[in-house]
């Protein structure tokens, strides 16, 4: 599946007024914990790809694993091929009478080479290797801004030592209605906060490669 996406930087200033724009909309909210792998060969790196499984908070016990692939980038909007699948986080702990916690898996992976093999992300001799011992973590606001008329995910991502702030909105570039609304979503920004915006020409898998 194709995915397109406009990705902004955000000041903590345009932060907090977003925060403030969600509670008139109804909110839905996220914490993440998100492991990066590549295979021993290095070739998701060389690929130019990502491999990146999210699991959410106890008591959530859906996991997405995420393969995201020819990557393009301009004026912030960011197109690329992704496969989600979601799995059962309970099957990545050592033992399944284990209690599972946040961003703990399996030690060997191999339930998750399998996964990839089955999805046909890895090739059916390749082996992964974690590229982030500890997970990154991402919280999300995720609301429908009725004015705009786009839904805007609202994140803050817990890298090692910094934070990150961005916004992100996915929408159909096809569909010149679409394009409008991204205009006009730049535009009222900038007009509400005083602030221009700033395109986020990375994604958080090459983020994190640059601190490791």
């Amino acid at each position: 599946m194709n995915e397109t996406e406009l990705k902004l930087k955000l000041t903590p200033e345009q932060y907090n007024f977003l925060l403030q724009e969600a509670r008139s909309s109804h909110t839905h909210v996220n914490v993440n914990y998100m492991s990066y792998f590549d295979t021993t060969n290095g070739r998701i790196l060389k690929d130019k790809e990502m491999i990146r499984v999210s699991s959410q908070l106890p008591g959530k016990m859906g996991c997405i694993i995420t393969h995201k692939s020819g990557r393009t980038v301009s004026d912030g909007v960011q197109s690329c091929e992704e496969i989600e699948h979601v799995i059962d986080c309970r099957d990545y702990t050592t033992s399944y009478n284990a209690s599972w916690e946040p961003g703990k898996f399996v030690n060997s992976d191999e339930f998750l080479e399998l996964e990839l093999q089955i999805l046909g992300i890895i090739e059916k001799d390749e082996k992964i290797v974690r590229v982030n011992s500890v997970p990154l973590i991402n919280t999300r606001l995720k609301f429908l801004h009725l004015d705009v008329g786009l839904t805007l995910e609202v994140d803050q991502t817990l890298f090692p030592g910094r934070t990150d702030l961005e916004l992100e909105c996915e929408f159909d570039p096809s569909i010149q209605d679409n394009l409008d609304k991204v205009e006009s979503l730049k535009n009222w920004l900038t007009k509400e906060t005083g602030q221009p915006v700033i395109y986020q020409e990375k994604g958080k898998f090459q983020r994190l490669l640059e601190l490791l």
